[in-house]
């Protein structure tokens, strides 16, 4: 899939941090655009945060006791909204960090997100979060963010601009779909 290319992910990583930054939810380390001198050519892509070992761990890497504790935070349902939101296609284990108690849990690598998605791309958080009631202080926030969703698009980059526009992919949209059914999607 074009939409998987390597020269769209850098972009793609920034903006998970931007749509993370105005909704609030803090599962998503900074994450900004840098523009380096690559043997002699300027190359532009992204940076981001260096979580320590001792802070978080790849969730892959965790006893499944400890996994079940982070599946049952409230990090672990922002990134299931988040991961909505950006139709993040590659939300496996080991693009998820946490807590050595699973109390906290970090949401790394969006190069895969804002593109086309099939029913197989869900997993992670959003996967196991589908259906099931979203609490009313995730709801309040995202109806903070309704008024914002503007200005929040307009600091998208252009080309997941132009794929929130289209029916369906917008993030107010799917702010709108989640308050009417109330539950993950």
């Amino acid at each position: 899939r074009n939409e998987f290319s390597i020269n769209k992910f850098w972009f793609r990583k920034v903006d998970g941090y931007v749509v993370d930054k105005h909704l609030g939810f803090n599962v998503i380390p900074p994450t900004v655009e840098r523009t380096v001198n690559l043997h002699g050519e300027e190359t532009v892509g992204s940076i981001q945060l260096f979580i320590p070992r001792k802070q978080a761990v790849p969730f892959s890497q965790l006893h499944e006791s400890v996994k079940k504790n982070a599946e049952r935070t409230l990090d672990w349902m922002k990134i299931a909204i988040i991961d909505y939101l950006i139709n993040n296609a590659d939300r496996k284990d080991d693009n998820l960090l946490a807590s050595p108690d699973g109390q906290n849990v970090i949401a790394i690598d969006h190069g895969c997100s804002f593109c086309k998605m099939n029913e197989s791309d869900i997993m992670g958080p959003r996967k196991t979060m589908r259906g099931r009631k979203i609490p009313d202080e995730l709801l309040l926030l995202l109806e903070s963010l309704l008024g914002n969703v503007d200005e929040l698009e307009g600091n998208l980059h252009e080309e997941v601009q132009f794929r929130m526009s289209l029916p369906g992919e917008g993030i107010r949209e799917k702010i709108m779909k989640m308050f009417s059914a109330r539950v993950f999607q």
